[in-house]
């Protein structure tokens, strides 16, 4: 098995790949890189564990800052897009009580891949988003129709609603390995005891309340389509 430094140098290099393959317009490319992250950090993972005989050791639990899920176009899809990401990176991400922020916990580099990973697809969904509504919008005009502003308004929020179901979706078609369900359960066991000890933590889940605003079904089917297809099964060769 590789060294930690040359995983890490890895995912590190997969990242970056993210960027340039985005500034190109090359989103095939780009999503590419979250299977190949997954992989390398599971790999890096079952190095961490091969190096050190104790948990405490191996694991180095930390939270993140706080950082806002508010959005113009609604925050559920934010919290349940970090939710998402976290549960599929050995991490998870809470709700701060009282204020619109939250906070992933988990093994320091992990963490790290996890906000990486975030803040990619937050940006790579929002700028689909735009193509899509313009690519809509286009269409009604063919029949003499358009988007209101308001209408704009909610497709754009349907569509992240439709692209976080379909990243599910495309999460739930790889099955984990024995491997990864072993360090699920190690990963959870040490953030659980790490949670333990804070004397102000609340275990809050991401419920909060549901929009009342109905979805345009066509934004949740762009949105629906895009998050299917991100490339999670392609191999990125370096």
């Amino acid at each position: 098995m590789e060294s930690k430094d040359k995983i890490l140098d890895k995912i590190k290099k997969l990242l970056k790949l993210q960027s340039s393959a985005e500034s190109l317009g090359n989103e095939g490319e780009a999503y590419a890189a979250a299977n190949a992250v997954h992989r390398l950090l599971t790999a890096y993972n079952l190095t961490l564990g091969d190096i050190a005989s104790d948990v405490n050791d191996r694991l180095n639990i930390i939270e993140s800052e706080e950082f806002s899920y508010r959005s113009p176009y609604g925050s559920r899809w934010k919290r349940d897009l970090l939710a998402l990401v976290t549960a599929n990176n050995y991490c998870k991400a809470f709700v701060i009580p009282g204020r619109q922020h939250m906070q992933i916990v988990g093994q320091e580099d992990n963490v790290a891949v996890v906000k990486n990973l975030y803040t990619y697809l937050i940006s790579s969904f929002t700028r689909l988003a735009l193509r899509r509504r313009v690519e809509f919008d286009n269409l009604l005009l063919l029949e003499g129709q358009r988007l209101t502003d308001r209408g704009r308004k909610k497709f754009l929020h349907s569509y992240f609603v439709g692209a976080v179901a379909g990243l599910r979706e495309n999460f739930k078609s790889h099955e984990p390995t024995s491997e990864e369900n072993g360090l699920i359960i190690c990963h959870n066991g040490a953030i659980k005891d790490f949670l333990d000890k804070k004397p102000n933590y609340i275990d809050q889940n991401f419920k909060g309340r549901e929009s009342k605003e109905s979805l345009m079904l066509e934004g949740v089917f762009y949105g629906q389509k895009d998050g299917r297809n991100i490339s999670l099964n392609r191999q990125i060769q370096r």
